[in-house]
């Protein structure tokens, strides 16, 4: 079983992305509040705020430095 959400207007029902299969069978599960609109992020913005956010910190790990200093406490 897969999740896609969307939204319901009146009759129709419009999906966030593409559905993962061509035919199937469908639970529609309907929210007891009306879900909130988001607005759409471009492409840019998106690799923009990604490029940001993701990545690692490069460090060098004292591994004995680091038992030492947690069993200290």
């Amino acid at each position: 079983m897969q999740v896609v959400q969307g939204f319901y207007d009146e009759g129709t029902f419009i999906l966030e992305k593409n559905a993962p299969v061509q035919r199937g069978k469908v639970i529609v599960l309907f929210q007891q509040d009306e879900p909130k609109k988001r607005a759409k992020m471009s492409d840019e913005e998106f690799e923009k705020l990604y490029r940001k956010f993701t990545g690692g910190i490069e460090r060098e790990v004292d591994i004995d430095a680091e038992r030492e200093a947690y069993f200290a406490e």
